[in-house]
């Protein structure tokens, strides 16, 4: 359906005694588009009287402004003047109109009805003939004008050639010798020397007799794409329009392909393909630029840096403990300066941040201990213990000990200052400086070898590691002969790690190497059997 109707008042015309009349008309616009549009008068099919003069169509003219503006199904009415010359040849004249858009007048139209005017034969005046001997004259030299005007302005007889030009154009050119271009389509191979749209063969060709049916056939240049690999945006934006005008290079992604940055990789529509219209936009992925270095950069500069090149790109934001200095800086990135990052490229940052203290586990136990020669202590719950004991305090260098009827006696020679690290149990000797506290005791290189306690001083720090795995500190209070004083705090086991410790200790005792070798069912009777 066209967009555009013509409602004509009436078709058939008649001529008052001025040999004048009018003809009304309506056009409707069908569409929901606000639109411009131009109306005009044209000669209908089948041709006037055979002596009508070239010019009749000069008896008609449109009241108003031609080119008029429509609503959305808005409607417009317009008025012809209808006024015959009486020299006119009589006979029935068929005028039609045609309507079309500004915006697209080759697709974008409508014709109406065929509308008659009859002309009847002029009344001859009877006039007085005056004497006019000069009038011969004035005929022969206007004989000589005309036949010399026509010599140098009539028309080539046949059908006017509109190779080359546009559609609009042969129709404007062809409407004043009530011609109709008809397009038939594009041409399978472009010729060379046309443009593309434009007309490259018709049928009849220039020169050719008028067809009856008044109609030119045409066949137009092919719409070809460019080819815009390798060039970069606003080169391929230049080649696209000096080739396809109206059409928009729109970048739709970056692809990964060695090619250089920023360069056309593919294109849709692809190269040199045929269309029959001009495409509003051919979209194409470019070469991903070079990842930039944005190492010592903020993360906001580095998103903000990257994104210019990449936009919309996904950052993944990891934190580093760094020194003072790295804090709120990139200090790593992937992937690294110079390689390719596309629109799907994983971009990861990592960010310096304040090292975290890790918090420290509660106190399970604190108090003092007196340790004197051949005891045992445990560490967990702070007292001496024939059992389950953390350290023994031996006498002399090797802590040797002498042993009469099996029972173990001091050597009288010898005194308590040797520290034995028992059943599993691990220390080491820090400083007087300072409190290691649970952080320095973790991190401590713990040792089961024997310590001398005689050289240390009051205020010395001890760590250890209980056999149920609780870190715990020493603080050397008091040193006397043959007795040590000792401030201990021990903490909690992390809670992942005191079943594990408590089921090591189990097992040994029970003999079994692994808990891979019971069951669950086992492994639970044997935790309650300790409790």
């Amino acid at each position: 359906m066209s967009i555009f109707e013509v409602v004509e008042t009436s078709h058939d015309i008649h001529l008052d005694e001025n040999r004048e009349a009018s003809l009304a008309f309506t056009v409707n616009n069908q569409s929901q588009d606000d639109l411009r549009a131009e109306v005009r008068v044209l000669a209908a099919v089948p041709e006037p009287p055979e002596k009508a003069p070239e010019n009749w169509l000069t008896w008609f003219s449109l009241d108003g402004e031609a080119v008029r503006a429509f609503g959305p199904r808005g409607r417009q009415t317009y008025q012809v003047h209808i006024k015959v010359p009486a020299d006119a040849p009589p006979g029935k004249y068929g005028i039609q109109t045609l309507v079309r858009s500004e915006r697209n007048p080759d697709r974008e139209k409508a014709y109406g009805q065929r509308v008659e005017i009859t002309v009847p034969a002029a009344v001859p005046v009877e006039q007085k003939q005056p004497n006019l001997w000069w009038i011969p004259i004035a005929a022969a030299a206007a004989v000589v004008v005309l036949g010399l005007a026509t010599w140098l302005f009539w028309p080539t007889s046949g059908v006017p050639s509109i190779v080359g030009m546009t559609p609009d154009q042969a129709d404007l050119k062809l409407e004043e010798a009530n011609l109709r271009v008809v397009q038939a389509g594009f041409l399978e191979e472009a010729a060379s020397d046309v443009a593309a749209g434009a007309i490259a063969e018709q049928d009849p060709p220039a020169g050719d007799p008028i067809p009856e049916s008044r109609e030119i056939r045409v066949l137009l240049q092919p719409l070809v794409v460019p080819n815009l690999f390798g060039l970069s945006q606003s080169d391929a934006e230049t080649a696209l329009s000096e080739k396809l005008s109206g059409a928009t290079v729109v970048v739709v992604g970056t692809l990964v392909t060695k090619a250089e940055p920023g360069t056309v990789v593919t294109q849709k529509p692809p190269p040199l393909a045929v269309v029959t219209e001009v495409p509003k936009q051919v979209e194409v992925f470019v070469e991903a630029p070079l990842m930039p270095e944005l190492k010592g950069k903020t993360f906001a500069d580095g998103v903000s840096l990257l994104n210019e090149k990449v936009p919309g790109i996904q950052f993944d934001r990891v934190n580093q403990e760094v020194t003072q200095s790295e804090i709120g800086k990139i200090v790593d990135q992937r992937p690294a300066k110079g390689e390719s990052v596309g629109s799907g490229t994983a971009v990861t940052l990592q960010v310096g941040v304040k090292k975290q203290s890790p918090p420290s586990p509660r106190v399970y136990k604190s108090g003092t201990l007196d340790v004197t020669a051949l005891s045992s202590w445990d560490l967990d719950i702070g007292t001496a213990t024939t059992t389950d004991t953390d350290l023994f305090l031996g006498t002399g260098p090797a802590a040797k000990i002498k042993t009469a009827f099996g029972i173990k006696i001091p050597s009288p020679s010898l005194t308590a200052r040797i520290l034995v690290p028992q059943t599993g149990a691990s220390f080491a000797v820090m400083s007087e400086a300072g409190a290691p506290g649970y952080e320095g005791c973790s991190k401590a290189k713990l040792s089961t070898n024997q310590i001398d306690l005689a050289p240390l001083k009051t205020g010395t720090y001890l760590c250890a590691k209980t056999n149920r795995n609780r870190y715990a500190q020493l603080h050397l209070t008091q040193k006397a002969v043959g007795k040590y004083r000792f401030s201990f705090t021990t903490w909690e086991v992390p809670r992942q790690l005191y079943q594990l410790s408590r089921d090591r200790v189990l097992f040994q005792r029970r003999g079994v190497d692994s808990p891979a070798k019971l069951s669950e069912e086992d492994i639970e009777k044997l935790r309650v059997l300790s409790n």
